[in-house]
């Protein structure tokens, strides 16, 4: 398991790839706390991508970078991702990573939560 692959295929819309990702996190011992934390961290970047090139239209790494704030690194991923999305979509993806963040803090299942998200996301 790793977190960037489980990102890369819940943004890739690999949805049983990214189960299987968080079930050998979570296998190694991973909090799934921390795990959602990473996902409401990479989507808040995707989501200020977006922001971004729906302002600016083409952009590049480089520049996003810099207008953002962000590392190169984690500029060219979010931006990967965004191109793939519009403001709804992004919209609906933080509300459901919200209402799972919820679902955790009032005690449900958080690998149940999580797996439910991932899938969501995924689609």
């Amino acid at each position: 398991g790793d977190s960037f692959a489980l990102l890369g295929a819940t943004t890739s819309g690999k949805p049983a790839e990214a189960i299987v990702q968080l079930r050998r996190l979570l296998e190694r011992g991973e909090d799934p706390f921390k795990l959602m934390g990473l996902l409401v961290w990479q989507y808040s970047l995707v989501a200020r991508c977006v922001g971004l090139l729906q302002q600016e239209g083409r952009v590049s790494d480089a520049v996003a970078a810099q207008k953002l704030g962000m590392k190169p690194f984690a500029a060219k991923k979010a931006l990967d991702i965004a191109r793939k999305l519009n403001e709804g979509k992004i919209h609906r993806h933080l509300l459901r990573i919200q209402e799972a963040d919820h679902s955790m803090k009032r005690g449900l299942s958080a690998e149940v939560v999580i797996e439910r998200l991932l899938i969501q996301l995924s689609l």
